[in-house]
């Protein structure tokens, strides 16, 4: 826990650009254990900032040495979640008498996420259990990537207003963060084009 607690003010405090403090955890998952011998991966990123608080998502993963096994790191939660703040305060800008082309477009994000959660969900299962679902995590780091940066532009077609770092509106400065770091989501854990490389092999298409 402590290992998890330096990574997440690592990765806070290189965006706050000041010292940070653990204010509280919100949970804390046991998916599988890391044997003896195992390469720990600690990875720590910022899900969502305000002006005053900001939520790090966390994410311990283990390697065999043998075999390179990451499957876990490829199907985690983060990696359809980085764009989820901004899902949060688009819901909020909307209001609470959204038109109906928002409506369906935020119940088609609602659905592919919970889709998601429950296919990282299934992976994480398959690991524990000793299977090896490699085509699994790329299908679900392939999706993920999509959604992810897809909530960008489908929330500045739902609402008329530029994004803004320094605004105080919440929603603007979501939206300036995760505009400028959508470029990257579709590089963590494989390119593309070697997800889906690995999802040809696996359905037996190459």
């Amino acid at each position: 826990m402590a290992w998890i607690d330096i990574a997440g003010a690592i990765a806070a405090g290189r965006h706050a650009r000041r010292v940070v403090v653990t204010a509280s955890i919100d949970a804390l998952h046991f998916v599988a254990p890391i044997k003896l011998g195992y390469i720990v991966h600690i990875r720590a990123q910022v899900n969502f900032a305000s002006k005053t608080s900001m939520e790090v998502g966390v994410r311990v993963d283990s390697e065999n040495q043998i075999t390179g096994e990451l499957a876990l790191e490829r199907s985690g939660p983060e990696r359809f979640l980085s764009s989820f703040g901004l899902m949060v305060e688009l819901i909020r800008a909307l209001g609470t008498d959204p038109s109906r082309t928002a409506q369906i477009a935020v119940g088609r994000l609602t659905a592919h996420f919970l889709t998601l959660r429950r296919l990282s969900r299934s992976v994480a299962g398959m690991l524990q259990t000793g299977q090896n679902p490699t085509l699994e995590a790329a299908l679900v780091k392939d999706l993920g990537a999509l959604i992810e940066q897809e909530i960008p532009d489908i929330a500045r077609l739902l609402v008329d207003a530029e994004p803004e770092a320094d605004s105080t509106r919440d929603y603007l400065t979501t939206l300036s963060y995760t505009m400028m770091h959508a470029p990257s989501f579709s590089l963590r854990g494989g390119t593309r084009e070697i997800l889906r490389g690995i999802i040809a092999r696996g359905l037996g298409l190459r």
